[in-house]
């Protein structure tokens, strides 16, 4: 009986560690409980319109319909010091439980107790990695919550800079890894170190995902215009409009995603231009924008489009609202200037 027990565990950790598509669901629902609400949405959308979270493909099943395909989750494990350690504890608890087994089954058929320890190592593996996929998650929700929550680049940086280099330099992980750092580098005004973190798909022998290069393409476009440079920024976002028509009728998620981004990118290349921006739109997006950074993105080019065109009144709230609402990111400290 004890061993018919084992085996039924056995069967739900590999249910739950390999999803399928009802309990992707599952494991959605799980995490969406555990973790602070604003800070994981955010995370999400992080990726989505740049990002979060799990690196997907096909555009359907996951948050913001930005990354999704039929593969298990992202591990983040390894660049956490608490995932690592909870990996090791749930195995070295598995271990023990199995000793005890065996001491405890030790007059019964040979058979019995090592059937029932070896399913308790193999539970504690698969336990392990699901524990350790769940604190990994929320280690990197709570840190992408003070970029994009708290507004504050330098805790983040503090303490997010390490997370790419404990990761695979092949894997997806490290690709959107490096993709929210450097975000944290142009959250600060750092636009130099934040083309130095990104990492271009191709390096991680992933070049063929269109969402990973899509993330690339409008980071590295957003970060030059950053910058000030008109020509690298046009470049960019020539190839991130290039890749959306490519996605048209295919990836209809990512292709209405990026064009979101790609259309903020055209009005901050406009505004380096002096030519006149979608005002309409860019109130709009100040107001309804569903994170906090592009919100400020929208008032920074309203305010220097104001700035331009000389309406000083309008201008002045813009920049008030710049100081307010900014908190320790680079808008903020533009406005005060």
């Amino acid at each position: 009986m004890n061993s018919l027990y084992l085996i039924f565990l056995f069967g739900i950790i590999i249910i739950t560690e390999y999803p399928g598509k009802w309990n992707k669901n599952l494991l959605v629902s799980i995490t969406k409980q555990v973790f602070l609400p604003e800070a994981l949405l955010c995370w999400r959308l992080k990726i989505c319109n740049f990002h979060p979270a799990r690196l997907r493909e096909r555009g359907s099943g996951s948050y913001n319909g930005f990354i999704s395909d039929n593969r298990s989750v992202v591990h983040m494990v390894r660049a956490f010091r608490q995932s690592r350690l909870t990996v090791i504890g749930v195995f070295a608890a598995s271990v023990v439980l199995a000793a005890l087994v065996w001491v405890r089954d030790r007059d019964l058929p040979v058979h019995i107790p090592l059937i029932a320890s070896v399913l308790l190592v193999l539970l504690g593996i698969f336990a392990g990695r699901l524990a350790g996929n769940l604190v990994a998650d929320s280690c990197s929700t709570g840190l992408l919550g003070r970029l994009h929550v708290e507004l504050d680049p330098e805790a983040f940086l503090r303490d997010y800079a390490q997370v790419p280099g404990l990761l695979k330099p092949d894997s997806r992980d490290y690709v959107v890894a490096s993709a929210y750092l450097a975000d944290g580098y142009a959250a600060k005004g750092d636009f130099d170190a934040a083309l130095a973190a990104l990492c271009p798909p191709e390096r991680a022998g992933l070049g063929e995902s269109a969402a990973l290069q899509g993330l690339y393409l409008q980071n590295l476009c957003s970060y030059h215009l950053g910058r000030g440079d008109r020509e690298e920024g046009a470049q960019a976002l020539a190839r991130l409009e290039e890749l959306i028509a490519g996605c048209a009728g295919k990836q209809d998620k990512l292709a209405q995603n990026l064009g979101g981004t790609a259309a903020f990118l055209k009005a901050r290349l406009a505004c380096l231009d002096g030519r006149p921006v979608e005002r309409a739109w860019l109130e709009a997006q100040a107001q309804q924008a569903p994170y906090k950074l592009r919100r400020l993105d929208a008032l920074q080019l309203l305010a220097q489009d104001a700035l331009r065109r000389q309406r000083r009144r309008e201008a002045v709230a813009l920049l008030e609202r710049l100081r307010s609402e900014g908190g320790k990111t680079w808008y903020a400290a533009w406005a005060a200037d």
